[in-house]
Protein backbone atom coordinates (compact mmCIF):
# COMPACT_ATOMS: atom_id res chain seq x y z
CA UNK A 1 0.00 0.00 0.00
CA UNK A 2 1.27 2.77 1.57
CA UNK A 3 2.26 5.39 2.17
CA UNK A 4 1.97 6.59 -1.32
CA UNK A 5 4.01 10.01 -11.53
CA UNK A 6 5.92 13.05 -11.32
CA UNK A 7 5.85 13.92 -15.16
CA UNK A 8 9.53 13.84 -15.09
CA UNK A 9 9.33 9.88 -14.46
CA UNK A 10 7.79 10.19 -18.25
CA UNK A 11 11.09 12.41 -19.64
CA UNK A 12 13.79 9.66 -18.80
CA UNK A 13 14.21 9.58 -15.43
CA UNK A 14 12.64 5.80 -14.86
CA UNK A 15 16.01 4.60 -16.29
CA UNK A 16 19.22 7.23 -15.79
CA UNK A 17 17.99 10.19 -13.87
CA UNK A 18 19.33 11.01 -10.14
CA UNK A 19 16.03 11.90 -8.28
CA UNK A 20 19.04 12.45 -5.32
CA UNK A 21 21.25 15.49 -7.64
CA UNK A 22 23.98 12.90 -8.60
CA UNK A 23 24.97 11.25 -11.88
CA UNK A 24 23.35 7.93 -12.38
CA UNK A 25 25.96 5.54 -11.19
CA UNK A 26 28.07 7.79 -9.31
CA UNK A 27 29.11 6.86 -5.64
CA UNK A 28 27.01 6.77 -2.90
CA UNK A 29 27.66 10.29 -0.83
CA UNK A 30 24.48 9.99 1.05
CA UNK A 31 26.80 9.22 3.96
CA UNK A 32 29.52 11.53 5.09
CA UNK A 33 31.80 9.69 7.74
CA UNK A 34 32.72 11.41 10.23
CA UNK A 35 35.91 10.33 12.51
CA UNK A 36 35.54 7.73 14.67
CA UNK A 37 34.68 9.64 18.63
CA UNK A 38 35.01 7.93 22.02
CA UNK A 39 33.54 4.64 22.86
CA UNK A 40 30.26 4.41 21.27
CA UNK A 41 28.70 2.16 23.81
CA UNK A 42 28.97 5.29 26.48
CA UNK A 43 25.35 6.23 26.16
CA UNK A 44 23.41 5.64 29.25
CA UNK A 45 19.83 4.06 28.28
CA UNK A 46 18.37 7.37 30.33
CA UNK A 47 20.34 9.94 28.08
CA UNK A 48 18.44 11.88 25.20
CA UNK A 49 20.37 11.41 22.56
CA UNK A 50 20.72 14.13 19.54
CA UNK A 51 20.87 13.54 16.14
CA UNK A 52 24.81 13.65 16.17
CA UNK A 53 24.74 11.28 19.01
CA UNK A 54 22.63 8.87 16.55
CA UNK A 55 25.07 9.78 13.49
CA UNK A 56 28.09 8.69 15.76
CA UNK A 57 26.15 5.51 16.72
CA UNK A 58 25.60 4.95 12.90
CA UNK A 59 29.82 4.56 12.30
CA UNK A 60 30.88 3.43 15.54
CA UNK A 61 28.36 0.95 17.03
CA UNK A 62 28.15 -3.03 15.56
CA UNK A 63 24.69 -4.12 14.93
CA UNK A 64 25.30 -5.89 18.52
CA UNK A 65 25.65 -2.92 20.52
CA UNK A 66 22.93 -1.16 19.03
CA UNK A 67 20.88 -3.70 19.35
CA UNK A 68 21.79 -3.97 23.06
CA UNK A 69 21.04 -0.25 23.68
CA UNK A 70 17.43 -0.36 22.00
CA UNK A 71 16.86 -3.75 24.46
CA UNK A 72 18.26 -2.06 27.44
CA UNK A 73 15.43 0.52 26.77
CA UNK A 74 12.91 -1.82 26.27
CA UNK A 75 13.85 -3.41 29.61
CA UNK A 76 13.45 -0.02 31.72
CA UNK A 77 10.43 0.81 29.88
CA UNK A 78 8.72 -2.57 29.63
CA UNK A 79 10.08 -5.25 32.68
CA UNK A 80 7.19 -7.28 32.10
CA UNK A 81 8.17 -10.99 30.90
CA UNK A 82 5.76 -10.64 27.77
CA UNK A 83 5.19 -9.12 25.12
CA UNK A 84 1.73 -8.45 23.62
CA UNK A 85 0.30 -8.25 18.84
CA UNK A 86 -2.61 -7.90 17.82
CA UNK A 87 -4.07 -10.05 14.90
CA UNK A 88 -5.66 -7.55 12.46
CA UNK A 89 -5.98 -7.58 8.56
CA UNK A 90 -5.52 -5.22 5.93
CA UNK A 91 -8.51 -4.21 3.84
CA UNK A 92 -7.68 -1.15 1.10
CA UNK A 93 -11.46 -0.12 0.61
CA UNK A 94 -10.71 1.38 -2.94
CA UNK A 95 -7.20 2.03 -5.02
CA UNK A 96 -8.29 5.08 -7.47
CA UNK A 97 -6.10 7.88 -6.22
CA UNK A 98 -4.96 11.51 -7.81
CA UNK A 99 -1.25 11.30 -6.00
CA UNK A 100 1.37 10.54 -8.17
CA UNK A 101 3.95 8.35 -6.13
CA UNK A 102 6.39 6.87 -8.41
CA UNK A 103 7.30 4.01 -5.70
CA UNK A 104 4.10 2.54 -5.72
CA UNK A 105 2.45 -0.12 -7.82
CA UNK A 106 -0.94 0.16 -5.82
CA UNK A 107 -3.18 3.60 -6.99
CA UNK A 108 -5.27 3.32 -10.74
CA UNK A 109 -5.88 6.67 -12.22
CA UNK A 110 -9.52 8.10 -11.98
CA UNK A 111 -10.79 8.09 -14.95
CA UNK A 112 -10.22 12.28 -15.42
CA UNK A 113 -6.61 11.62 -14.39
CA UNK A 114 -3.93 10.70 -16.47
CA UNK A 115 -0.36 9.89 -14.97
CA UNK A 116 0.84 8.98 -18.14
CA UNK A 117 1.91 5.40 -16.38
CA UNK A 118 1.20 2.51 -17.96
CA UNK A 119 1.79 -0.17 -15.36
CA UNK A 120 -0.98 0.46 -12.78
CA UNK A 121 -3.58 -1.55 -12.18
CA UNK A 122 -7.29 -1.80 -12.61
CA UNK A 123 -9.15 0.62 -10.29
CA UNK A 124 -11.64 -0.61 -7.54
CA UNK A 125 -14.04 0.75 -4.78
CA UNK A 126 -14.95 -2.16 -2.44
CA UNK A 127 -18.90 -2.31 -1.48
CA UNK A 128 -19.69 -2.62 2.05
CA UNK A 129 -20.46 -6.45 1.70
CA UNK A 130 -17.32 -7.03 0.29
CA UNK A 131 -15.81 -5.30 3.51
CA UNK A 132 -17.75 -7.14 5.89
CA UNK A 133 -16.96 -10.42 4.42
CA UNK A 134 -13.38 -9.41 5.06
CA UNK A 135 -14.38 -8.62 8.75
CA UNK A 136 -15.92 -12.32 9.09
CA UNK A 137 -13.23 -13.83 7.70
CA UNK A 138 -10.84 -12.30 10.34
CA UNK A 139 -13.09 -12.82 13.14
CA UNK A 140 -13.11 -16.13 11.68
CA UNK A 141 -9.44 -16.55 12.89
CA UNK A 142 -9.75 -14.27 16.26
CA UNK A 143 -8.77 -10.78 14.86
CA UNK A 144 -9.78 -8.07 16.62
CA UNK A 145 -8.29 -5.12 14.31
CA UNK A 146 -9.18 -3.76 10.77
CA UNK A 147 -6.02 -1.51 9.49
CA UNK A 148 -7.92 0.00 6.45
CA UNK A 149 -6.55 2.52 4.29
CA UNK A 150 -7.10 3.42 0.45
CA UNK A 151 -5.87 6.16 -2.10
CA UNK A 152 -6.44 9.47 -2.58
CA UNK A 153 -9.83 9.20 -4.14
CA UNK A 154 -11.70 12.29 -5.41
CA UNK A 155 -14.72 13.81 -4.45
CA UNK A 156 -16.22 14.04 -7.96
CA UNK A 157 -16.69 11.50 -11.29
CA UNK A 158 -17.30 8.22 -11.53
CA UNK A 159 -15.26 6.74 -8.83
CA UNK A 160 -15.72 10.04 -6.77
CA UNK A 161 -16.42 9.02 -3.01
CA UNK A 162 -18.68 11.70 -0.36
CA UNK A 163 -17.70 12.29 2.79
CA UNK A 164 -20.79 10.43 3.97
CA UNK A 165 -19.15 7.12 2.18
CA UNK A 166 -17.08 7.63 4.54
CA UNK A 167 -19.15 7.92 7.63
CA UNK A 168 -21.42 5.37 6.91
CA UNK A 169 -18.56 3.06 6.56
CA UNK A 170 -17.38 3.79 10.12
CA UNK A 171 -21.10 3.55 11.46
CA UNK A 172 -21.77 0.14 9.25
CA UNK A 173 -18.85 -1.69 11.04
CA UNK A 174 -19.41 -0.46 14.08
CA UNK A 175 -22.88 -1.75 13.90
CA UNK A 176 -22.26 -5.13 12.82
CA UNK A 177 -18.88 -5.42 14.38
CA UNK A 178 -18.89 -3.99 17.55
CA UNK A 179 -16.10 -5.65 18.84
CA UNK A 180 -13.73 -4.54 15.84
CA UNK A 181 -11.07 -1.80 16.15
CA UNK A 182 -10.85 0.68 13.39
CA UNK A 183 -7.39 1.49 12.61
CA UNK A 184 -8.25 3.26 9.47
CA UNK A 185 -7.32 6.39 7.71
CA UNK A 186 -3.93 7.40 7.08
CA UNK A 187 -2.61 11.07 7.66
CA UNK A 188 -2.34 11.85 3.93
CA UNK A 189 -6.48 10.50 3.60
CA UNK A 190 -7.29 12.33 6.12
CA UNK A 191 -5.45 15.53 4.62
CA UNK A 192 -7.37 14.92 1.66
CA UNK A 193 -10.59 15.15 3.34
CA UNK A 194 -9.73 18.47 4.51
CA UNK A 195 -9.38 19.76 1.45
CA UNK A 196 -11.71 18.44 -0.64
CA UNK A 197 -14.51 18.49 1.76
CA UNK A 198 -13.56 21.96 3.01
CA UNK A 199 -13.46 20.77 7.01
CA UNK A 200 -10.58 21.45 9.05
CA UNK A 201 -8.90 18.59 9.97
CA UNK A 202 -10.29 18.74 13.37
CA UNK A 203 -13.47 18.44 12.34
CA UNK A 204 -12.61 15.56 9.70
CA UNK A 205 -11.38 13.92 12.92
CA UNK A 206 -14.05 14.73 15.58
CA UNK A 207 -17.05 13.63 13.01
CA UNK A 208 -14.85 10.21 11.71
CA UNK A 209 -14.34 9.17 15.34
CA UNK A 210 -18.24 9.85 15.97
CA UNK A 211 -18.57 7.56 13.57
CA UNK A 212 -16.66 4.66 14.66
CA UNK A 213 -12.75 5.42 14.08
CA UNK A 214 -11.13 4.43 16.54
CA UNK A 215 -7.45 4.86 15.35
CA UNK A 216 -4.95 6.68 12.98
CA UNK A 217 -2.13 4.29 11.14
CA UNK A 218 0.59 6.41 10.30
CA UNK A 219 0.87 5.49 6.45
CA UNK A 220 2.27 8.43 3.96
CA UNK A 221 5.20 9.20 6.38
CA UNK A 222 7.85 7.61 4.08
CA UNK A 223 10.52 10.32 5.23
CA UNK A 224 9.69 13.17 6.62
CA UNK A 225 11.80 15.65 4.74
CA UNK A 226 10.03 17.66 2.28
CA UNK A 227 13.40 17.07 -0.50
CA UNK A 228 12.17 13.20 -0.52
CA UNK A 229 8.64 13.91 -0.63
CA UNK A 230 8.55 16.58 -3.94
CA UNK A 231 10.48 13.68 -5.55
CA UNK A 232 8.66 10.50 -4.58
CA UNK A 233 5.44 11.64 -3.55
CA UNK A 234 3.72 14.32 -5.62
CA UNK A 235 0.48 15.40 -4.42
CA UNK A 236 0.35 13.73 -1.16
CA UNK A 237 1.31 15.48 2.23
CA UNK A 238 4.10 17.91 2.66
CA UNK A 239 6.57 17.53 6.37
CA UNK A 240 4.43 19.51 8.24
CA UNK A 241 1.23 18.55 6.74
CA UNK A 242 1.33 14.95 7.75
CA UNK A 243 2.82 16.03 11.49
CA UNK A 244 -0.62 18.63 11.38
CA UNK A 245 -3.01 15.34 11.38
CA UNK A 246 -0.95 13.50 13.69
CA UNK A 247 -0.88 16.44 15.99
CA UNK A 248 -4.79 16.95 15.78
CA UNK A 249 -4.88 13.12 16.16
CA UNK A 250 -3.41 13.60 19.36
CA UNK A 251 -5.48 16.44 20.80
CA UNK A 252 -8.11 14.49 20.17
CA UNK A 253 -7.17 11.69 22.58
CA UNK A 254 -6.24 9.35 20.15
CA UNK A 255 -3.46 6.95 19.56
CA UNK A 256 -1.51 6.39 16.27
CA UNK A 257 1.19 4.66 15.06
CA UNK A 258 4.25 6.53 13.06
CA UNK A 259 5.94 4.80 10.26
CA UNK A 260 9.13 5.56 7.85
CA UNK A 261 9.78 3.58 4.17
CA UNK A 262 13.85 4.24 4.02
CA UNK A 263 16.13 2.67 1.26
CA UNK A 264 15.51 4.86 -1.61
CA UNK A 265 16.97 8.40 -2.30
CA UNK A 266 17.29 9.71 1.31
CA UNK A 267 20.08 10.61 3.05
CA UNK A 268 21.38 9.38 6.57
CA UNK A 269 20.63 12.54 8.00
CA UNK A 270 16.77 12.74 6.66
CA UNK A 271 16.39 9.18 8.13
CA UNK A 272 17.76 11.05 12.09
CA UNK A 273 15.56 14.22 10.99
CA UNK A 274 12.67 12.02 10.21
CA UNK A 275 13.10 10.57 13.85
CA UNK A 276 13.57 14.32 15.33
CA UNK A 277 10.37 15.29 13.78
CA UNK A 278 8.73 12.53 15.33
CA UNK A 279 10.02 12.42 18.73
CA UNK A 280 9.29 15.89 19.07
CA UNK A 281 5.41 15.48 18.42
CA UNK A 282 5.72 12.68 20.92
CA UNK A 283 6.64 14.89 23.35
CA UNK A 284 4.23 17.47 23.00
CA UNK A 285 1.63 14.83 22.74
CA UNK A 286 2.58 13.15 25.87
CA UNK A 287 2.98 16.39 27.29
CA UNK A 288 -1.02 16.97 26.55
CA UNK A 289 -1.78 14.42 29.30
CA UNK A 290 -5.35 13.19 27.10
CA UNK A 291 -4.05 10.14 26.22
CA UNK A 292 -3.45 11.00 22.84
CA UNK A 293 0.22 9.84 21.24
CA UNK A 294 2.37 7.47 18.88
CA UNK A 295 1.48 3.77 20.03
CA UNK A 296 3.90 2.35 17.52
CA UNK A 297 5.99 2.82 15.02
CA UNK A 298 6.96 0.81 11.87
CA UNK A 299 9.63 0.56 9.69
CA UNK A 300 10.12 -1.20 5.95
CA UNK A 301 11.64 -0.43 3.64
CA UNK A 302 11.47 0.35 -0.28
CA UNK A 303 9.83 -2.26 -2.10
CA UNK A 304 11.27 -1.53 -5.72
CA UNK A 305 9.61 -4.18 -7.92
CA UNK A 306 7.49 -2.80 -10.58
CA UNK A 307 8.15 0.71 -9.57
CA UNK A 308 9.31 3.58 -11.47
CA UNK A 309 11.61 4.55 -8.75
CA UNK A 310 13.04 1.18 -8.22
CA UNK A 311 13.80 1.51 -12.15
CA UNK A 312 15.68 4.44 -11.51
CA UNK A 313 19.90 3.67 -11.19
CA UNK A 314 19.70 6.79 -8.90
CA UNK A 315 17.82 4.82 -6.17
CA UNK A 316 19.55 3.33 -2.88
CA UNK A 317 18.51 -0.36 -3.42
CA UNK A 318 20.44 -0.36 -6.57
CA UNK A 319 23.40 1.21 -5.11
CA UNK A 320 23.64 -0.43 -1.84
CA UNK A 321 22.41 -1.02 1.10
CA UNK A 322 19.35 -1.82 0.41
CA UNK A 323 17.98 -1.63 4.02
CA UNK A 324 17.99 -4.79 4.59
CA UNK A 325 19.71 -7.45 7.02
CA UNK A 326 22.18 -5.34 9.33
CA UNK A 327 21.12 -2.08 8.05
CA UNK A 328 17.66 -2.41 8.95
CA UNK A 329 17.78 -4.02 12.00
CA UNK A 330 20.29 -0.53 12.38
CA UNK A 331 17.50 1.62 11.49
CA UNK A 332 14.77 -0.22 13.77
CA UNK A 333 17.08 0.05 16.22
CA UNK A 334 17.94 3.68 15.78
CA UNK A 335 13.92 4.71 16.80
CA UNK A 336 13.99 1.94 19.86
CA UNK A 337 17.05 3.63 21.39
CA UNK A 338 15.73 7.36 20.18
CA UNK A 339 12.26 6.94 21.36
CA UNK A 340 13.06 5.35 25.28
CA UNK A 341 14.22 9.04 26.74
Amino acid sequence: MSATLDSRANEGLGTSGALDGRPAGAPDATIDRPARGPDATCFPPTERLSTADLRRMYFDCSIHELGRMAFDVTERLHPEDYRTYVVDRNINYANWCTAKCIFCNFKADPPEMKSGRTDLPEGYTLTFDQIARKIEELQAIGGTQILMQGGLVPKEGATGLSFEWYLELMRFIKKNYPRIHIHAFSPPEIFAFHQIFGMSIHDVLARLMEAGLDSVPGGGGEILADRVREKIGKGKTLTHEWLEVMRQCHVHGMKTSCTMMFGHIETLDERLEHLRLLRELQDESLARGNGGGFSAYICWTFQPDNTPLGRMRSCRWQRGPRGRGAEGSRVRNFKRRMAGC
